[in-house]
Parts: C-alpha cells; structure tokens; sequence
C-alpha cells in the first residue's frame, strides 16, 4: 500500500483523505494492522492505484511473468507438444521432446496474451523443421 502511495507522489494525509478515511486507518493499512474495505479500495483506484498490485503483489499486465502462471504455460505447451507427436505417432525421443520445449518455450513464456493455436501453428513449424512428419 505505501509503495503505491509513494508511487502516486501522496503523503498519508492526502491518500488518507482522497480514500475518505482517517490518517490513523491509512498508517494502519500500511501498517498491515487493519485491511482495507471495498470502500477505500475503489477510492484509490480511481485515484491510480493499482489495486490488484496491493491485494496480490502482482502489477497489472504482468500476470502472466507469477511462478503459478509460467508453471501453468509450461504445462499447457507440454501438452498440447505431446498431444501433436502423439497425433503424427512420432518416435521422437525424451530427449528430443525436451529440446523442442527449450526451443518453444521463450516465445511462449514471454507473450503477455499467448493463443493456443498460435502455439500448435509454431509446434508444427518447429516439427516439420525437423524433418517430422
């Protein structure tokens, strides 16, 4: 909460008043002492906050960057890779399987909105590359 104050150039006084609550609540919410109701949270929304950074810690646009959410779109490139070798019935190899993720997966981990069929389109691209059928 005091990172996003001082990231919007507020003292306690003025981001305590702009969110219609005392200086003793805000030093309080700082303070993490007392949560904040739904109230003040859209109060200092409207004033620029990034709500969603001081409930989850996570800036907005930079959801996708969480350990959760790159644990999340290794699991889904890993099987929707699996899923096309098992449709061309390839007898590629572990090891060879885990190149291909080395090779696919910064594209993949870095795109802030990345589409399933963007992905397969790249997975055959990087199979037929290989001479995969």
């Amino acid at each position: 909460m005091k990172e996003e104050r001082k990231r919007l150039r507020l003292n306690q006084t003025d981001f305590a008043a702009l969110a219609g609550v005392q200086i003793s609540a805000q030093t309080n919410y700082e303070n993490d002492k007392r949560q904040p109701d739904a109230k003040y949270l859209a109060a200092i929304a409207e004033a620029g906050a990034d709500v969603g950074y001081i409930t989850t810690g996570v800036r907005k646009g930079e959801e996708h960057t969480t350990p959760a959410a790159q644990l999340l779109r290794m699991k889904v490139l890993a099987s929707l890779l699996a899923d096309e070798l098992h449709k061309r019935e390839t007898g590629l190899s572990e090891v060879g399987f885990h190149e291909l993720l080395d090779e696919l997966w910064p594209e993949w981990s870095a795109d802030a909105t990345p589409e399933p069929a963007a992905l397969r389109g790249r997975i055959a691209h990087a199979l037929s590359a290989r001479g995969v059928k």
